[in-house]
């Protein structure tokens, strides 16, 4: 009860003993956050040249929209690429598979 009390609660959940996983939980963290402020960028700078070039006549309704859907699908597949993970290389020693889970909270 108090194991699950405690994943609920925190803003990450290790799943194992070893904690020499928690460095590579914070790179991932940060990568991914790196690749959503890319998305973010890329669709609202995208959308700031299209608007204008509609309003105003010099490219068409259909090729703006064209355009728009393939930098969504740009997007998209950059988006794909925060879930990608390299796994924690262990040097010296075997690999713990332990059921027991440590639940580590963090403050921002």
């Amino acid at each position: 009860m108090g194991t699950d009390v405690a994943i609920e609660t925190a803003d990450v959940a290790l799943m194992g003993e070893d904690l020499r996983h928690l460095p590579q939980a914070f790179t991932h963290a940060r990568r991914a956050r790196r690749i959503m402020l890319q998305n973010v960028g890329l669709s609202l700078g995208l959308i700031t040249v299209l608007i204008p070039l509609a309003l105003f006549g010099v490219v068409g309704l259909a090729a703006v929209v064209l355009v728009h859907e393939l930098a969504e699908v740009v997007v998209i597949a950059n988006g794909v690429r925060a879930g990608r993970t390299k796994s924690l290389q262990i040097t010296g020693g075997r690999r713990q598979t332990a059921s027991m889970s440590a639940a580590v909270g963090v403050s921002s």
